[in-house]
């Protein structure tokens, strides 16, 4: 699971593969390269469990201190990704018909 906000919403986004039988792991994290986003939930000022997205995580049974990602624009994610799925755009040549996108708000 990775969690961004463009500060309008939250969203957990993840990326699994179909293997005939079980999900594969996660791997979000490298599709959106997320190395390069500013983690929110970051504050060196505070212990991790009371940094500024602690409460919201809790909230939804994700670790206090889980990395919040700053983004732009949460929908242009789902978009890409769902473009590598569905063989769109930049991935005209190679759909993931396997590969689902899930998707959850966090309030």
């Amino acid at each position: 699971m990775t969690v961004f906000t463009d500060h309008k919403r939250t969203v957990d986004l993840k990326l699994q593969n179909w293997a005939g039988d079980n999900w594969s792991p996660d791997w979000s994290l490298d599709f959106w390269n997320v190395g390069d986003l500013k983690n929110l939930n970051d504050d060196s000022d505070v212990w991790p469990e009371d940094g500024p997205y602690a409460a919201l995580l809790e909230k939804h049974d994700l670790s206090a201190s889980e990395p919040v990602y700053e983004v732009e624009d949460i929908d242009y994610l789902i978009d890409y990704a769902n473009d590598m799925i569905n063989g769109e755009g930049d991935y005209a040549d190679n759909p993931s018909p396997n590969t689902s996108l899930f998707a959850t708000e966090l309030d």
